[in-house]
C-alpha cells in the first residue's frame, strides 16, 4: 500500500505545522521522506528536525557530509539517497572522480 500525498488542503492543523516547519527552515522545502512522516505529525516533527540537524548542524562541513551520505548510499544501495545527494555532492565541492569511484565501490582518489 503506497501512502497518498498530503496536499496542503487535506492536512491537519498540525501536519500543516511541519511541513511549514520544513519550508521555513534550513531545507526551504518538504522533502521526500516527511511526505510520507506527515501521516504521523509528531513522528514528522521528530524527524525533520532530527534530519535537519544530521544534514546542516553537525561539526562536518557540507562537502564531508555529502561524502558521508553518498558512501552511506552506495554501501546500502540506497537509490533514491544517491540519486539525490549525488548532486548535492557536487555543489558542495566533492570531486565527480570521487564520487564516480564511490559509485563503482572502488577506492576514492583523495588528493586531501
Amino acid at each position: 500500500m503506497r501512502l497518498k500525498d498530503l496536499q496542503p488542503a487535506d492536512m491537519s492543523d498540525a501536519q500543516r505545522r511541519v511541513a511549514d516547519e520544513a519550508v521555513a527552515g534550513k531545507r526551504g522545502r518538504v522533502p521526500a521522506p516527511l511526505r510520507a512522516w506527515l501521516h504521523s505529525p509528531e513522528l514528522g516533527a521528530r524527524a525533520q528536525k532530527l534530519g535537519e540537524f544530521l544534514r546542516y548542524d553537525t561539526i562536518l562541513g557540507p562537502r564531508l557530509s555529502e561524502l558521508a551520505i553518498l558512501v552511506t548510499a552506495r554501501i546500502w544501495t540506497s537509490q533514491y539517497e544517491w540519486h539525490v545527494h549525488k548532486r548535492e555532492a557536487l555543489k558542495a565541492g566533492l570531486e565527480p572522480e570521487i564520487v564516480d569511484a564511490i559509485a563503482n565501490r572502488a577506492p576514492p582518489p583523495f588528493a586531501d
